[in-house]
C-alpha cells in the first residue's frame, strides 16, 4: 500500500510540469514583469534591431492620436525618430492569465520641441513560442 501511495505521490509531483507549461522558462508573471522592462530599455536605447524580436506578427499600436500602426511601422518610426522619445516609464503593474498577460503603467515622453506629455500605455502580451511577445498597446495621453 505504501508502494502504491509513493508511486501516486511521485506522478503527480512530475506531472505537474506537464499541466502548467507557461511556468517553465519564465511563461509567468515574473517573466512577464522582465520582458517588459527589457522592452522599455530597448525602447529607451532605441535599440530598433532587438525591439523587432518582442512583437507578435500581427502586432498593433494605437497611438495618442488614435491612428494604428503595425510593428513595421513602430520599428520604422523608432529608427527614424520620427517618434516622441520616452523619456520614464513608471507604476509599471503586470498581471498574467494563462499564456497572456496585461502590462499598464505610466510614460512619460518628449518629442520633437521638447515638449514633454505623460501617457497611460496598455500592453497585451501572449506566451508564444517560449517567449513573451507583445501582441497589441495603446497610448492614452494624461490631460
Amino acid at each position: 500500500m505504501k508502494r502504491i501511495m509513493m508511486a501516486a505521490f511521485v506522478f503527480v509531483a512530475l506531472s505537474i510540469p506537464a499541466v502548467c507549461p507557461a511556468q517553465k522558462g519564465m511563461g509567468n508573471k515574473a517573466g512577464l514583469d522582465k520582458a517588459v522592462n527589457t522592452f522599455f530599455e530597448l525602447v529607451k536605447a532605441s535599440n530598433a534591431d532587438k525591439l523587432k524580436s518582442y512583437y507578435t506578427a500581427d502586432y498593433t499600436f494605437t497611438g495618442p492620436d488614435g491612428k494604428m500602426v503595425d510593428a513595421a511601422g513602430r520599428v520604422k518610426m523608432l529608427k527614424d525618430g520620427t517618434g516622441p522619445t520616452v523619456v520614464t516609464v513608471t507604476e509599471i503593474a503586470v498581471r498574467t492569465y494563462g499564456n497572456s498577460g496585461i502590462a499598464t503603467g505610466l510614460v512619460t515622453t518628449r518629442d520633437a520641441s521638447g515638449a514633454t506629455q505623460n501617457s497611460r500605455f496598455i500592453q497585451f502580451w501572449v506566451w508564444q513560442a517560449g517567449r513573451w511577445r507583445l501582441a497589441a498597446s495603446q497610448v492614452t495621453p494624461i490631460v
